[in-house]
């Protein structure tokens, strides 16, 4: 059954979670609109995004937690992507003799 919804539009970020007419959740990720009118039920933490990426079909999720978790949790993540950067060296090319 088709459902239509009359709710005014707006942001779209990386890990809504919208439900379509047909009642259909779905996952909106890098090519998202950026408004949309479908009801948002949840949003996927941003820690979470690239283990969601690696999910494939049909796979389900079933984990919720609050804000203050989750911002922990992204705390925690930019934290080890700026240790990653920070132990990057730089590699020079070889000269040809």
């Amino acid at each position: 059954m088709l459902r239509v919804y009359n709710i005014a539009s707006d942001g779209i970020v990386a890990g809504s979670i919208q439900v379509t007419g047909t009642g259909q959740p779905i996952i909106l990720l890098a090519d998202r609109q950026t408004t949309g009118g479908y009801p948002k039920i949840a949003t996927v933490i941003s820690a979470d995004l690239p283990r969601l990426g690696r999910m494939t079909a049909g796979q389900t999720i079933n984990h919720s937690i609050g804000v203050e978790d989750a911002e922990t949790l992204r705390r925690i993540k930019e934290e080890q992507f700026q240790h990653a950067l920070e132990t990057l060296e730089t590699v020079m090319p070889r000269k040809d003799p």
